[in-house]
């Protein structure tokens, strides 16, 4: 596993001489497996690394527990940590989220929060080859194009890393059989509450068995092509966003005259692309939200990307910006039609 791992990490240079690294450690396989081997990696790469835990509270004692095993694992390998305690319960009804989506949200929150405490350069997370799988078909499920369908990157924004993303779960398995590692378990994942424990212990394994018994290799294969395609059209949008938009005060401009010669799937990735430029992410961006742009035509039509952020058509731009923004007389006047969906 440490080869196939040291590989991943040269191949996309995810890491560098002297790297502080945080890395989450649940207490399981695949969190546990990254932190020894990233510890058995220390000297060759000259890292720091401090491990970061977080008590979700949504398992009482065994929640507890997890937190007691990562301590006494920390300690006995005299590995800088911090435990959190969050109630992921109380913030998922505060946001209306789901228990997944919010605990997801939760872990980076503190994981960037122990970055800066930390000074660190990276944060590594355990997602393995079985991920990537699950992550696919998710996004199958719920209607997704490249960038979903590339499922998970190995590296996101230069700081979070994934060097297990090319080993799979029973190599994990096997890793921690071999280094004497006892992971905790977390029995929700046998339960099938949840869309992806119903795609790992439902789905996939109907599909193995009735349809294709190569399935994690063919599926590799596409999410690979996707990863291509992604590649490409981030360059492509980089140059066309230099063409023809600009970024002054958090507002994006893209000239029409340009975009509206564009492509509809050049128009579809341009619009992607000043959104995260914009937001740093594309949560809640939807596919109906990008046709509805598309459709702006009319000087003032306008679209509520979210809560915060909206674009407009001038007479020969689309503008996009923060509702909190201080807007001249002349551009509130321009608020005055919505297109529906």
């Amino acid at each position: 596993m440490i080869e196939k791992m040291l590989s991943t990490i040269k191949q996309n240079q995810l890491i560098e001489y002297g790297d502080k690294i945080v890395v989450g450690l649940s207490g399981g396989a695949d969190s546990l497996s990254l932190t020894h081997a990233l510890l058995s990696l220390k000297e060759m790469f000259g890292l720091e690394i401090m491990a970061v835990h977080i008590n979700h509270m949504l398992r009482g004692e065994a929640a507890d527990a997890d937190a007691g095993f990562v301590e006494a694992f920390c300690l006995e390998n005299h590995l800088p940590f911090k435990i959190y305690k969050v109630n992921v319960t109380d913030f998922a009804n505060e946001k209306g989220l789901s228990f997944e989506e919010a605990g997801r949200i939760v872990r980076y929150e503190k994981f960037y929060e122990a970055l800066g405490a930390f000074d660190a350069h990276k944060i590594a997370v355990a997602q393995n080859r079985n991920d990537v799988l699950e992550t696919f078909f998710i996004n199958l499920l719920r209607g997704s194009g490249i960038d979903g369908l590339s499922s998970i990157d190995y590296k996101r924004d230069g700081v979070i890393i994934r060097p297990l993303l090319d080993i799979e779960r029973s190599e994990i398995d096997q890793y921690c059989l071999d280094n004497g590692l006892i992971p905790r378990y977390d029995h929700t994942n046998d339960e099938n509450d949840y869309l992806r424990n119903k795609v790992r212990n439902v789905l996939l394994p109907d599909l193995r068995e009735n349809y294709n018994p190569s399935l994690d290799d063919a599926v590799m294969k596409t999410v690979n092509i996707m990863r291509c395609e992604k590649s490409f059209w981030h360059d492509q949008n980089e140059k066309r966003f230099h063409e023809c938009c600009t970024y002054e005060n958090d507002v994006v401009t893209i000239g029409t005259t340009v975009y509206d010669a564009l492509h509809p799937a050049e128009k579809n990735q341009l619009i992607r692309y000043a959104v995260k430029r914009m937001k740093g992410n594309l949560t809640n961006l939807s596919y109906d939200q990008i046709n509805q742009i598309a459709r702006l035509k009319r000087t003032g039509s306008m679209c509520r990307i979210d809560d915060r952020l909206s674009i407009r058509r001038s007479h020969n731009a689309l503008i996009m910006y923060f509702e909190d923004q201080i807007l001249e007389p002349s551009e509130k006047k321009l608020f005055v039609k919505k297109v529906p969906l």
